[in-house]
């Protein structure tokens, strides 16, 4: 659809409506893919929604790895393999990327949005911030879109 509309060859209302409708509901779906089935229940696929599930809360690599029966170093070296990133960073990045958005679409203060994206400490998480998005969070807060 992007290409046909970058190329102004827009399709009829019809068919333009029915694949909009399509992947609408796509969005909409929880259910994984026929084919992302098989990656739902791989370890690291587990480990990785169970951060996603639990960010707010302190998590430990022991935490992690318990949760796929698996022992911290294999669940490590593993996690990082598939991910490219290890856990730790997994969760300080699901904690950043959720930081963002609040930061975006709330007015809460900083230290609020810290302690709900899992930092005890507003420096911690101030630095943890600035290292991986280049702005404080109140600098990203005013940054434009």
């Amino acid at each position: 659809m992007v290409f046909a509309c970058r190329n102004e060859q827009l399709p009829g209302e019809v068919r333009l409506s029915h694949k909009l409708n399509g992947l609408l509901t796509a969005l909409l779906d929880d259910s994984p893919a026929p084919e992302e089935q098989d990656e739902a229940r791989s370890p690291v696929a587990i480990a990785a929604k169970f951060i996603r599930e639990h960010y707010p809360e302190p998590i430990s690599l022991a935490d992690v790895a318990q949760c796929v029966h698996m022992s911290q170093y294999h669940f490590s070296r593993l996690f990082k393999r598939e991910c490219g990133y290890s856990p730790h960073e997994y969760i300080i990045l699901v904690r950043i990327n959720r930081a963002k958005h609040l930061l975006k679409t709330t007015d809460l203060p900083v230290k609020i949005i810290a302690q709900n994206v899992g930092y005890q400490n507003v420096t911690t998480f101030t630095n943890a911030f600035s290292n991986r998005v280049g702005l404080s969070p109140s600098a990203f807060r005013r940054y434009p879109v």
